[in-house]
Parts: structure tokens; sequence; C-alpha cells
């Protein structure tokens, strides 16, 4: 084998060592795609969470607000029961005052 063959087969060899390398390149780039892909995805989930806490917090807010609101109303009919009680009373002693009276 001559030595110009031999350095043809030598710059062969050197281009496929060059194409595979590249190809390497190629796909570690690919990957470095899909990984910063994945880590938006991530990220937007990570926010969609914080979302979704916040709107749990807030309807935590508005459940403890109709609640108050409930026991409020609650307390407003003991009272009018009261109130209304009382009147009843008053009008029996009344006509139990007339009674007497007459």
């Amino acid at each position: 084998m001559t030595l110009e063959m031999e350095l043809e087969m030598e710059m062969e060899i050197q281009k496929e060592i060059s194409m595979e390398m590249e190809m390497e390149m190629e796909k570690t780039m690919e990957m470095e795609k899909e990984i910063e892909i994945t880590m938006e995805v991530e990220m937007e989930m990570e926010m969609e969470m914080e979302m979704t806490m916040e709107m749990l917090m807030e309807l935590e807010k508005e459940m403890e607000m109709e609640m108050k609101m409930e026991m409020e109303k609650e307390m407003e009919m003991k009272l009018e029961m009261t109130m209304e009680m009382e009147i009843e009373m008053k009008i029996e002693m009344t006509m139990e005052m007339e009674k007497k009276w007459k």
C-alpha cells in the first residue's frame, strides 16, 4: 500500500469520525432542547399550582365569610324570636290585667 493510499484512507477515517462527532453534537443539542422544554413545562405547572393554591385560599375565605353570615342570621332569628315571645307575654299580661279589671 502506497503512502498516498494510506493518507486517503486516514482522511476517510477522519471524515467519518468528524461526521460521527457532528451527529453526537446534534443529539446533544436536541437533548438540551428537550431539557429546556421540560424545565419550561415544570415552571408552568408550578405557576398553575400556585394559582390553584391561591384560588383555594380565596374559596376558604369565602366559606368562612358565609359561615359568619349564617351565624349572624341565626343570632338575628333568635333575637327576633325572643322579642316575639316578649311581645306575646306582654299581650298575655295585658289581657290578664284586663280580666282583673272587669
